[in-house]
């Protein structure tokens, strides 16, 4: 080849009439060295086209669960060069090879949030099903362990909850020691189901539990915690106030020693074994600041799988209500993933970070203070996962945790998302923020 960029795809992908002009205008536009769009597909010509894959902006760990950017990608042949180029190793998952090879060593790769190609279905494609060629699942699956070692990750590839999809449960270094925030005001009977769940669930054994008392006057709970202080990991630690959340999780930050902190909802019950180590292995990374779980009301529909920043009133509970029956767009849900915020129900933040990026805002006093943080968490550059292979059931009578402090919050919070202008990258902007993951029927451009 001797064009200055490559421009690979396959001969059953069909070009837009402007795909090559939206490829270029970027190029001279940015100087991007690897450029991608969004996709859908087609059986005959004279069929309209269906299935759109409306996809997010380079999302590292989305990528390494689901190669998501696929056959069409227009990269400079300098950067090619770099890599040790296409291997018949990994035959059936030769462009999600390469695909990872590129990104590791980009440094400008832009997303147009356009359908560029149109990928045609037959009964032999992938396009179809990943199970019409089962080599092609395990060859992804040795591209990506192939990537985290070029990478210095070390980590267990393992085939996701979607076919074709993968998970990575990284190696946890050492035996840091993890701190499991829990507030509670006056009660018993969920506090002693979560603190029972974490006790038969939990394979880690470096941890702590921090209950954070908010004032509670029922004798009733005062004498249970005294039954709890008999175990050795629990410790309680007595705040003066009741009514705001982040106030009582940094005076537990601050009287805990753990490098890891989980902050959990006292109305959780753990539902994964090994849920410390699945989020520990994430957060450990240098480049993550919070790692988020799939969160269960107890009819097992989704209560919470991360938010969308955007729409009216400033953020969305993304995956809210899908049932463990039903699926979300392209069965999201299901996929560890690059987000902008999760869920103060149940997410792991560290220490080292919180020194840097600060203590929860208290003005929040009970509402949106969890998705404020990861912003603050984002604005530094950290990235934030949602994790679908730890799950919870929270019992919270309020599915999103606002409360009638909500009004007052929002308001707050809308003009740090304007102080920010933040719009979410992982969320592709041809998607409906009044009905989540429906499409627009206007185009983009």
């Amino acid at each position: 080849a001797t064009g200055e960029y490559l421009f690979l795809c396959d001969h059953d992908d069909m070009l837009e009439l402007n795909t090559l002009y939206e490829v270029v205008k970027v190029i001279n536009e940015s100087d991007a060295d690897f450029i991608y769009s969004d996709e859908d597909k087609f059986h005959y010509l004279d069929e309209p086209y269906f299935a759109p894959h409306f996809k997010p902006d380079f999302a590292p760990d989305t990528l390494r669960s689901q190669n998501y950017i696929c056959h069409i990608c227009c990269f400079k042949k300098s950067l090619y060069d770099e890599t040790e180029g296409f291997n018949s190793l990994y035959n059936g998952a030769q462009d999600y090879d390469i695909i990872l090879k590129l990104v590791e060593i980009a440094k400008h790769i832009v997303h147009i949030p356009k359908v560029l190609y149109h990928w045609r279905v037959s009964s032999a494609s992938t396009a179809m099903t990943m199970e019409a060629k089962p080599y092609a699942i395990e060859a992804g699956k040795k591209a990506i362990e192939s990537h985290l070692e070029r990478i210095g990750a070390k980590g267990k590839v393992f085939l996701g909850l979607n076919i074709g999809t993968y998970g990575i449960d990284y190696e946890v270094e050492e035996n840091p020691k993890v701190t499991i925030l829990i507030r509670n005001y006056n009660e018993i009977d969920n506090l002693d189901r979560c603190i029972h769940s974490i006790f038969s669930k939990t394979t880690y054994q470096n941890y702590e539990v921090c209950i954070i008392d908010e004032n509670s006057d029922f004798e009733n709970v005062k004498s249970y915690y005294k039954e709890l202080e008999k175990e050795e990991r629990v410790n309680i630690v007595y705040h003066d106030t009741f009514d705001n959340a982040p106030s009582s999780l940094n005076f537990g930050i601050n009287n805990s020693h753990g490098d890891y902190i989980i902050v959990l909802d006292n109305t959780a019950e753990i539902l994964t074994e090994n849920w410390i180590e699945r989020m520990l292995g994430f957060i450990q990374r240098s480049d993550v600041g919070a790692v988020g779980v799939k969160i269960y009301n107890p009819d097992y529909t989704i209560k919470n799988a991360s938010y969308i920043i955007g729409g009216p009133n400033g953020v969305i509970n993304a995956f809210e209500g899908i049932s463990k029956t039903e699926h979300s767009y392209f069965e999201r849900e299901n996929l560890i993933q690059n987000v902008n915020a999760v869920s103060a129900l149940c997410m792991i933040i560290k220490r080292s970070i919180i020194e840097e990026v600060g203590l929860f805002d208290e003005e929040y006093g009970k509402s949106l203070y969890d998705i404020d943080y990861s912003l603050r968490l984002r604005e530094k550059g950290y990235l934030i996962v949602y994790n679908p292979n730890v799950e919870i059931i929270s019992y919270e009578r309020d599915a999103n945790n606002r409360s009638d402090d909500y009004e007052e919050a929002g308001d707050k919070f809308m003009k740090k998302v304007d102080l920010y202008k933040k719009v979410d990258e992982y969320y592709n902007p041809n998607m409906s923020l009044d009905e989540v993951f429906e499409v627009k029927t206007e185009k983009i451009g």
